[in-house]
């Protein structure tokens, strides 16, 4: 798909391109993090798709760095999207607390459908991060069962020290 492309371009690419990528993935993201309110409901919301798109590239380079920053990205998007999912939740089952019972109605299921329009359009985008982070993820440590010179069995395990230092320090 268009994710796939990504790692091609990167690793065919001059060091400028590179640089490019970085660039690029800085801008995108610091962008939808500081404006995304602005933007993702109005008349841009397509051009918000075809950032996530681009991010998603990026987040497939096998590059460290730039797999840092997007990820950065991810989790703060996703933090961000839990947290609005809960709040309109948590107003949903208050329901209405003022006098105005009409206009609070009609407020939740404004909330209620933007969140649902929300949680659309991106499904396919989430849905692809998801795998790729699978894909990406680290590796379970490997066990193996040795005999020692004294004739005892002893569990020996392996991990995968760098894929995890990755993970721990985003």
């Amino acid at each position: 798909q268009f994710v796939e492309g990504y790692p091609a371009l990167y690793e065919s690419g001059s060091d400028d391109d590179e640089q490019f990528f970085m660039h690029a993935c800085t801008f995108l993201s610091t962008f939808l993090q500081r404006h995304l309110t602005v933007v993702e409901d109005g008349v841009y919301s397509e051009f918000v798709i075809q950032a996530y798109l681009h991010l998603l590239g990026m987040t497939n380079v096998d590059e460290e760095e730039l797999f840092k920053s997007c990820l950065e990205f991810w989790a703060s998007l996703t933090g961000n999207v839990l947290v609005s999912w809960k709040q309109e939740n948590s107003r949903l089952m208050l329901g209405p607390q003022t006098d105005r019972a009409d206009e609070d109605a009609q407020l939740t299921e404004l909330l209620h459908n933007t969140t649902a329009v929300y949680m659309t359009r991106r499904s396919e985008i989430f849905d692809e991060l998801r795998q790729l982070l699978i894909k990406k993820m680290v590796k379970p440590e490997e066990v193996i069962v040795v005999q020692t010179d004294n004739g005892e069995f002893v569990k020996q395990t392996m991990h995968d020290v760098e894929a995890q230092q990755l993970y721990n320090t985003t």
